[in-house]
């Protein structure tokens, strides 16, 4: 085409032309993108010319334009036309350029048409051509170009015509856009917005096409750089656009990259802005939005209405007034920030008028103006106002220029009162004078209060000054500003100063004279409950002579108050005033006032007391008592006043942490403290609460009993002794005078009783503890001197007498007395108490360095205790006879005795082995004798031998008498010290018959004189006959009625060894094993936990508290040796060679000479030995040389071992482990199966061959299995082979793992045969079956998926579609036919039978044979399921869409229109016209129409016809109705819950009904139903009940009435009304005694049970129970005595009383039965400390001395540390001079000490002393983990928060990201101050200096030091407390107790820093 335009212009200039005079082009169809026809009118060179025949015209056209049909063809339309238009001639020849002939019209090439005219055309050619294209937009004249013309007559080559014509600008229509829609974020004006625009195309869209969004004028458009854009294509991936915004016009590029062919109807765009302006008023405007080619060339275009609905914010800054009293002149500024200001924009868009309402209370004067203030443009003129009338102003039109404005109101008078104004109302308009539209108004509403004047007072008396005395009260006052007529006065009497009595009245003073009618009024709910306020018309409008109709300002008025009595008690600061108002008509506004300072005159004083007596009910000293005292009051007793008693020094002391008082007048306990003197602790004060629980009247007698208080414990006479009783309320006194003393007298001394003494043992010659106990009735002081005197002998001197204070092991000062030998015969004790004992308290003493008698002897005579005090007389007490109270000595005890029949068995004959444990040494030629009970026989001494087994001399000799046996000559040397000692006696005949337990075995040793040494006893019990065969597995023989008690044991078996009647596999420690037949574990000497023999020498390892020294156990180690850390005692001095060191003698090594012939040490016996060989180990046989040259045990398994302990060499021949396996030299009862062969020859196992992998003989041709290497297949002949013979296949079999050789391969099981025919192959692991080794012919399930080339996947590919097909699962590229093609949200592709919800069936092109060409396709989004794409196509709805609904045109829509009603019934969700019968049409409170089955809460049924029923609402207090009034309710709602009898529903039923709230209903009656009772609650209320509530009983009032009566005060439950028929108690008054009257507490003479939850108190506790004082002495009554008590009964005659008693045992007991009988003892540590069995009394009991610490510098090393961190802080001040806070440094670093101190306390509590100090351990354990979990707390809830909110500590943390790791971690550990390291400036470290601005930090430092509070609270405090009773429970001496005293400062400083910190500080709020 361009070498035709060429060409055309070459001969344009190369010969001449003729322009044509017309032309003329009109397009039929201007709609862009339209194809369609073009009518064309050319005229030739003058007006009018024909056109000839055979005239050729080419028309070119330019490029936006576009010919449809091809080149070389006839168009789609070329008629010619005639000018006059009567006939056509449509031209249906093709132009043929080769043979062009009259007639042609054709498409001669690209864009170009040429036609040649049959004829001649008169006037003219006119024709239509087509079909053309218009442009795909509406473009400018330029840029679409001209349409060339070229006109040819016939014969010519060069154009004769030629003409151009161009198409006029925006020729072409645009499209229109369609459903446009637009989403407004807000519909607020002036809010900055996001606008969503969503809209159909029309047209197509070239690339690079842009959306232009013009706006009006009143939108606002930020920059391009503030403005973000993003679209999408038919609701596809959000792209962000770029724009340009110039005035108005957004234009949006980037959105189109290639050519959009749209389908009309279909394809749309949704576009949304951010930060466009909303309007600047109510109201809306256009937007015009528009698809272009640039910014004028469009191609579809729509516009579209934005509004603003809301009127924006106004938001009152400040309402203020230069003046603030009542009816002043002010001026009035208001400030206020608009919603829709907008700092960018123009003077003219910030331009507005004000409309003000100023609340009418107010009054514009006459002068009224206003003025601006701030934030108005300066180029706008003055503000100008406007006073409309009613408190409305308006202004001119101005600017705002900032964000808050402010005006001022000039000459506006305030309100006549103080009363709140109403609220201010300011809104803005866009036109002068608020015309124009509403912009803004305020939503925060302001309102003024005026400061009421002041009142003047002149007078303000009371009648007289006495507490109680009778009124009236004078006021006399003067007013500042006039009050209107019917004005109110107000007066407010507080109740500190004025007293109701009879009613309070009001009488006008007029002219001095009192008037006699009451004025005033009492409100009934005053604003204060402690005062009255008064209310009084005033009186004196109609005779003001300043006003009329009013009171004038300044005048005086007089009121007298009666009715009233001065108060009850003097308060000479009551903190209160009289208060004074003037109020407006409506008493709502202060007019005047005064209300400070007013008090009356004259000031109270209290009255005098007469009538008073005293006495009291024993006169012992120090005896508890009780005090009656009794006083006549003069005036009343207001409720809650007190009654204090005042006592002298010296007169009465407490006898319990709590005194007692009982009105006597109510027979009732009444609430009392006390007071004491710091001079002497006797009382000074009592105070007696709750006297009145209502007001008392005057002139009552109070009579008073005080108890749980004791007599002095001096006789001596008080000098001038003051007794006086005062009453008070509160602190305030009411009355007061003396007591009358007179009938006091004197008082007595008292009797010391329970004396009682017992002795640590009472074993002869024993070095002992005696203990002496007593009971003194009167409290002994610091001072008091305790004198004993003792029978002779009874305390016999050992070394030197020292005397020790029980309860705490404190030695006491002492002086004796003797009778001249070594018997003390007098003891003095001066310091015994350390503060003051209370009298009745128990004193024990202990007495050390005594010993008892080396022989036995009664000891007789008396025992004297004697108490004094230097100014007081004293307690005595006498035991005249001794032995009534101590035990008679005893012999020692033989202990651990091991009586053991040979054969238990009942009747046999049989040996007895007895060993038992001495206690004293056993002189030489001492005797055993032992007897026998009765049932157990000897032989005679002929036929009765006795054999040594243990520590006997060999030659010993046994002798017969009845039923003893006696050894003699078993000691000829004698014995030195405990031993144990063992024998064999032989022919003793068992008990008989049955089996029982027999006893006593007595063993005594007895000495050459006959005197008993040591004695002890034990039973035993014979067993009944069992046959052997019935013994259990290991049990040889046996006896007793299991089976399991052995007297022989199987040999071999895994249980060989006797121990006691039981087979064991080896003796457990404390026993060894003997070597005699048979083999028997026998016990060790009780100090070794391990050993080798009986012998004390014997240990190999000690028991706790012992320590190895050689062979034996001992405590304290020698001297001469030190402990080491392995609690062996090593030598100091040189050891015997070869020992290197050694222990007890210098001969038992511990280790041995290495450079020695016997390096190797033996370390069980201490010996060393020589080196073992390759042959031969010279360790003991059981025992093997380690890699330390050390002799170590073999293991059980083992008899002998080499190198290890588990290496056998040999197996022991005991066990049933008999083999000795040579597979891995271990002992084994049968050889490994299948590996090993069994040689029972020669007890070993065998190995198979070495070519077998397993096998059942030794031999290669016995395999079982075989390796998988080399000749891995195993033959039919079971060889291992390399290779299978012939015809048999190599066969690995993969799932058992062997290789074989088998005839036949399994080809159906996942094998395949090789091309060689020799190996079974198994085919790939993806194949089920295969054909080779990479074609399957089905597929396995873990790669279940066979495609097209015979490859099995685990899943088909993205480009396949998956198919499961008779089970098998199959991969298509091409679905198969039958099936539709259908791809789901994840791209995976299926070939499916049916299409999925959401989908339909559709076909594209012609389906190949076998395969499918139907595609499943998406159904309208709006649809669920489809029947094809249209909206109107839907089958079903989701319900989870946002589409849930079908309507009757089959589309899903969002909801139901206005006139449809929404069915769900039936699980539909429809919209329907009409709901289906036998459903209800229900329209819900909101309009919305609904389709229900049943009408619901609220609403009633409403026939409408046959088949329609309505819903219609109930009342709105009903829940549910029977018709729509408010008598029509059947239940109630919630806010008007009760129905009454009317069926209406009430808020709440009337006081003169019940209410009913039972079986859920609630309803309201005036006679409560039969079935219930009536109930009037504490407050007045009534109900009906089903039960008496707690506090009431039934009272039957009728046949149908039953009441509820309160019950006495005191009970919670009773069954009448006085104080004696309780049931159950009230919290307050909690113990029920035996009258049935409920007691705050039991008393002193009663103990308390808890019976079937009632506690109860008894005199004596009831049968069944046993009387119990606790340690804290309370009496209870327990089912059982705790632990650590002992049972005391006494008789009683009343069989429900009990007569046992709870006593507690002695000290070191931890059980008893007795006072002097323990059977068990305390303190596991302290060594000795066992129970001598004989007497039951525990001994070892030892006076403190240093206490064992782990170590003794612990308390060194804490204050190492803390001046370690002193010194450090110091070195940090000067080292970081430019921020330091010392207080944060301090407190983190000491944080470190504390924890370091806390675990320290833990360790040496728990190492120490164990479980003992199980509860101090617990404690301190958890203030660890509290200090580390509020840390936590901390961390996790603020500062995290705080790291992630704050952009300088993210910074911080990830700059420094280790150390802050670091502090992090360790503030769990040290708490939660280590936290403060960020601000403290430590060390300039960056932890400590780079936040430091964290320290002024709010959401820092005020959750820091709030949980820093807690810490202290929930850590600290308690931790202090535990301290303090470490201090006062542990020894000085110990590491806890200087722990804790160290940690006591530290807290004490550090926390009081913290506190220090926290109280100056800002953030302690």
């Amino acid at each position: 085409m361009k070498n035709l335009i060429a060409l055309l212009l070459l001969i344009h200039y190369s010969a001449g032309y003729t322009s044509f005079s017309s032309l003329s082009i009109t397009a039929d169809n201007k709609d862009i993108n339209a194809q369609t026809t073009y009518s064309i009118s050319v005229q030739l060179g003058s007006f009018g010319e024909d056109v000839p025949s055979d005239f050729t015209l080419v028309m070119v056209l330019p490029n936006k334009l576009s010919v449809i049909d091809s080149v070389g063809t006839n168009p789609s339309t070329c008629i010619l036309q005639d000018s006059n238009g009567a006939s056509d001639y449509s031209l249906t020849s093709a132009y043929d350029s080769a043979n062009p002939q009259s007639g042609q019209c054709g498409v001669s090439g690209t864009n170009t048409y040429t036609l040649i005219t049959p004829n001649v055309r008169s006037r003219g050619l006119n024709f239509q051509i087509g079909k053309i294209q218009n442009p795909n937009a509406s473009y400018s004249s330029t840029n679409i170009g001209s349409i060339q013309f070229y006109g040819y007559k016939s014969g010519s080559t060069n154009p004769d015509y030629q003409g151009s014509q161009p198409l006029s600008d925006y020729y072409f229509t645009v499209g229109t856009l369609t459903s446009i829609s637009l989403t407004q974020g807000s519909v607020a004006i002036g809010a900055w917005n996001t606008y969503t625009f969503s809209f159909y195309l029309e047209n197509n869209i070239p690339s690079g096409a842009i959306v232009i969004f013009t706006f009006n004028s009143n939108f606002s458009l930020s920059t391009a750089s503030n403005t973000a854009v993003t679209g999408q294509i038919n609701g596809g991936s959000s792209i962000n656009l770029n724009c340009d915004i110039t005035g108005q016009v957004l234009t949006v590029y980037n959105l189109f990259s290639s050519n959009l062919v749209v389908t009309s109807g279909s394809t749309y765009l949704t576009i949304s802005i951010v930060q466009v302006r909303n309007l600047r008023y109510i109201g809306s405007a256009d937007i015009s939005v528009a698809t272009a080619v640039s910014s004028t060339e469009y191609i579809d275009k729509m516009t579209i209405n934005a509004s603003s609905s809301t009127s924006c914010e106004i938001e009152v800054s400040s309402f203020t007034s230069s003046a603030k009293y009542v009816l002043t002149s002010t001026t009035l500024t208001i400030a206020f920030k608009q919603g829709n200001y907008a700092a960018s924009a123009s003077s003219a868009a910030n331009a507005y008028s004000i409309r003000l309402v100023i609340p009418t209370t107010f009054t514009l004067s006459s002068t009224f103006s206003c003025t601006k203030y701030i934030g108005i443009d300066p180029s706008y003129s003055t503000i100008s106002c406007t006073n409309q009338g009613g408190g409305i102003v308006t202004t001119n039109l101005i600017s705002q220029n900032s964000n808050i404005v402010a005006i001022n109101l000039l000459n506006v008078i305030l309100p006549p009162n103080s009363k709140t104004t109403d609220y201010i109302q300011i809104s803005t308009y866009t036109e002068e004078n608020t015309s124009g539209s509403k912009m803004c108004e305020n939503t925060q509403f302001a309102t003024y209060s005026a400061t009421p004047n002041a009142i003047t007072v002149s007078s303000k008396t009371r009648r007289s000054s006495y507490v109680g005395d009778l009124g009236p009260y004078t006021l006399t006052f003067k007013t500042t500003t006039q009050m209107p007529q019917n004005s109110y006065i107000k007066l407010v009497l507080p109740m500190a100063q004025v007293v109701e009595n009879s009613g309070i009245v009001c009488y006008e003073i007029l002219s001095g004279t009192i008037q006699t009618s009451n004025v005033c009024t009492k409100s009934s709910t005053p604003s204060d409950s402690t005062t009255y306020e008064l209310y009084i018309p005033e009186w004196c409008s109609t005779t003001s002579t300043g006003c009329t109709g009013c009171c004038s300002g300044g005048t005086e008025l007089s009121v007298s108050i009666d009715g009233v009595v001065n108060p009850y008690y003097v308060n000479s600061n009551t903190g209160t005033s009289v208060k004074i108002y003037t109020l407006n008509p409506t008493q709502d506004g202060i007019i005047d006032d005064v209300t400070s300072g007013l008090e009356f005159t004259p000031s109270l004083v209290a009255k005098s007391i007469s009538s008073t007596s005293m006495t009291r009910d024993a006169n012992i000293v120090g005896q508890d008592i009780k005090i009656d005292i009794s006083h006549t009051s003069t005036v009343i007793y207001i409720q809650n006043s007190q009654v204090v008693y005042s006592f002298p020094a010296s007169f009465i002391y407490s006898a319990s942490s709590n005194v007692k008082c009982t009105n006597l007048g109510t027979n009732t306990d009444t609430t009392c403290s006390f007071t004491t003197n710091s001079s002497d602790g006797s009382i000074s004060t009592v105070t007696v609460s709750n006297l009145c629980t209502s007001n008392c009247a005057s002139g009552q007698t109070y009579k008073i009993r005080i108890y749980n208080i004791q007599n002095a414990i001096t006789v001596a006479q008080l000098t001038n002794p003051s007794y006086t009783v005062s009453a008070y309320y509160s602190s305030y006194l009411i009355e007061s005078g003396a007591i009358d003393s007179s009938a006091l007298v004197s008082l007595d001394t008292g009797t010391i009783t329970s004396i009682k003494a017992y002795r640590s043992t009472n074993s002869i010659k024993s070095s002992i503890t005696m203990w002496i106990s007593f009971i003194h009735p009167t409290m002994m002081k610091s001072t008091g001197v305790i004198t004993i005197s003792f029978p002779s002998l009874m305390v016999y001197l050992k070394t030197s007498l020292s005397v020790f204070r029980y309860s705490d092991n404190t030695q006491l000062t002492i002086s004796t007395s003797n009778d001249g030998a070594n018997s003390i015969t007098g003891l003095t004790i001066t310091n015994y108490c350390a503060s003051t004992c209370a009298g009745g308290g128990n004193i024990t003493i202990a007495m050390t360095g005594i010993k008892n008698l080396d022989y036995l002897q009664t000891i007789t005579g008396s025992l004297t205790i004697t108490t004094s005090d230097s100014n007081s007389n004293s307690d005595t007490g006498t035991v005249s006879d001794i032995t009534t109270i101590l035990a008679p000595l005893e012999t020692g005890a033989i202990t651990e005795i091991d009586l053991h029949p040979t054969n238990p068995t009942i009747s046999e004959t049989t040996d007895y082995r007895i060993i038992f444990t001495t206690f004293n040494d056993i002189p030489a030629g001492a005797t055993i004798k032992t007897e026998f009970p009765s049932g157990v026989s000897l032989s005679s001494t002929s036929t009765t031998t006795c054999t040594s087994f243990i520590n006997i001399y060999s030659g010993l000799s046994c002798a017969v008498s009845g039923s003893a046996l006696t050894l003699s000559n078993g000691f000829p040397s004698g014995v030195t010290g405990q031993i144990q000692v063992g024998f064999v006696a032989s022919n003793i005949a068992n008990g008989a018959s049955t089996a029982s337990s027999y006893g006593p075995f007595k063993i005594s040793t007895v000495d050459t004189t006959g005197y008993l040494i040591d004695a002890g006893s034990t039973t035993f019990t014979y067993l009944s006959y069992k046959a052997s065969s019935d013994c259990s597995t290991d049990c040889k023989t046996c006896a007793g009625t299991s089976g399991t008690q052995c007297y022989s044991c199987k040999n071999p078996s895994s249980k060989p060894i006797l121990l006691g009647y039981s087979c064991v596999a080896t003796c457990p420690d404390g026993y060894y094993l003997t070597s005699s037949t048979p083999l028997t574990c026998l016990s060790c000497y009780y100090t070794c936990k391990t050993c080798l023999g009986p012998q004390s020498s014997d240990c190999t390892s000690c028991e706790s508290g012992y320590y190895k020294s050689g062979g034996s156990c001992v405590t304290p180690c020698p001297s001469g040796s030190t402990l080491n850390s392995n609690n062996i005692c090593v030598n100091d001095n040189a050891c015997t060679s070869p020992c290197a060191s050694c222990s007890g003698s210098s001969t038992f090594c511990l280790s041995c000479d290495p450079n020695s012939s016997t390096p190797v040490l033996d370390p069980e016996r201490g010996e060393c030995v020589t080196e073992e060989t390759p042959t031969e180990d010279y360790c003991p046989t059981g025992y093997y040389e380690d890699s330390n040259k050390i002799c170590q045990k073999c293991s059980t398994n083992c008899a002998e071992c080499y190198s290890s302990s588990t290496h056998c060499t040999s197996c022991p021949s005991i066990y049933t482990y008999k083999y000795l396996n040579k597979l891995d030299n271990t002992c084994v009862s049968s050889c490994p199966a299948l590996i090993s062969v069994q040689d029972d020859t020669n007890l070993v196992c065998n190995p198979c061959d070495s070519s077998c992998a397993t096998c059942n003989g030794v031999n290669a041709n016995n395999c079982l299995s075989c390796y998988s290497t080399n000749k891995k297949y195993l033959t039919a002949d079971n060889q291992c082979v390399a290779t299978c013979p012939a015809n048999y296949y190599n066969f690995h079999n993969t799932t058992s793992g062997s290789y074989k050789c088998i005839a036949s391969c399994p080809t159906s099981s996942g094998y395949y045969i090789d091309s060689t025919n020799t190996y079974c192959n198994e085919c790939m692991t993806t194949c089920s079956t295969c054909s080779n080794g990479s074609t399957c012919t089905s597929c396995s399930t873990s790669t279940p998926y066979l495609n097209d080339q015979s490859i099995c996947e685990a899943d088909c590919t993205s480009s396949e579609y998956k198919y499961t097909e008779n089970g098998n699962k199959k991969c298509y590229s091409v679905c198969p036919s039958g099936t539709s093609h259908y791809t789901d949200s994840s791209s995976k592709k299926w070939c499916l039978s049916t299409c999925p919800n959401g989908y339909y069936a559709s076909t594209s092109g012609t389906a190949t044979s076998g395969q499918s060409n139907s595609f499943c396709t998406a159904c309208d989004t709006t649809c669920a399921t489809c029947s094809g794409g249209g909206k109107n196509s839907c089958l079903t709805c989701s319900s989870s869409s946002t589409y849930p609904y079908k309507n009757e045109n089959n589309e899903c829509v969002e909801a139901c229109s206005s006139s449809e009603y929404t069915n769900t019934l039936n699980g539909k969700m429809e919209c329907v016209t009409s709901c289906p019968s036998g459903s209800y049409q229900l329209t819900d409170k909101s309009g919305k129409k609904w389709c229900s089955s049943s009408c619901g809460d609220g609403y009633y049924v409403q026939k409408v016809s046959s088949t329609v029923n309505n819903c219609n609402p109930c009342d709105t207090t009903c829940q549910t109705c029977s018709g729509g009034s408010t008598t029509n309710c059947l239940t109630c709602t919630q806010q008007y819950p009760y129905l009454n009898e009317k069926n209406q529903c009430e808020s709440s039923c009337s006081s003169n009904e019940y209410t009913y709230a039972l079986n859920g209903k609630t309803r309201c009656y005036y006679t409560c139903p039969s079935d219930t009772y009536q109930w009037i609650d504490t407050s007045g209320k009534k109900w009906c009940t089903d039960t008496c509530p707690n506090g009431y009983y039934i009272q039957k009032v009728s046949d149908s009435v039953t009441n509820c009566n309160a019950c006495y005060t005191t009970c919670q439950t009773c069954d009448g009304g006085k104080d004696s028929d309780c049931l159950t108690c009230s919290q307050s008054y909690p113990y029920i005694n035996e009258d049935n009257q409920c007691e705050k507490n039991c008393s002193s003479i009663e103990y308390t049970y808890e019976l079937n939850d009632l506690l109860k108190c008894y005199t004596i506790c009831p049968a069944g129970t046993y009387n119990t004082n606790s340690s804290s002495g309370i009496a209870s009554c327990t089912t059982s005595c705790e632990k650590g008590s002992y049972v005391d009964t006494v008789s009683t005659s009343d069989s429900t009383k009990s007569g046992d008693y709870c006593e507690p045992c002695p000290q070191d007991c931890l059980l008893c039965s007795s006072k002097v009988e323990c059977e068990d003892c305390k303190d596991k540590h302290s060594l000795p400390n066992t129970v001598n069995t004989t007497i039951s009394i525990c001994y070892g009991w030892s006076p403190p001395g240093p206490a064992t610490h782990l170590g003794g510098y612990v308390i060194y090393a804490l204050i190492f540390e803390t001046i370690l961190i002193a010194i450090l802080i110091f070195i940090s001040k000067f080292k970081n001079t430019g921020y330091f806070d010392a207080t944060a440094t301090v407190l983190f670093m000491s944080s470190i000490i504390e924890f370091t101190e806390k675990l320290m306390l833990l360790i040496f509590l728990w190492v120490e002393y164990g479980p003992h100090a199980d509860i101090f351990v617990a404690i301190t354990g958890s203030m660890l983990v509290g200090s580390l979990l509020i840390s936590m707390m901390y961390q996790n809830l603020h500062f995290d928060s705080l790291v992630e909110s704050s952009e300088t500590l993210e910074v911080f943390s990830s700059k420094n990201k280790w150390a802050f790791r670091i502090v992090r971690c360790f503030s769990f550990i040290f708490g939660i101050h280590f936290l403060r390291i960020f601000y403290s400036g430590f060390m300039g470290f960056a932890i400590a200096t780079n936040a430091k601005t964290l320290g002024n930090v709010n959401a820092f430092r005020f959750p820091l030091e709030k949980l820093c509070v807690l810490n202290l609270a929930l850590v600290c405090i308690p931790m202090l407390l535990e301290q303090a009773a470490i201090m006062a429970l542990f020894d000085v001496e110990t590491n806890p107790w200087q722990i804790s005293l160290f940690g006591v400062v530290l807290n004490i400083c550090i926390e009081g820093l913290f506190l220090w910190d926290y109280f100056r500080g800002p953030w302690r709020f």
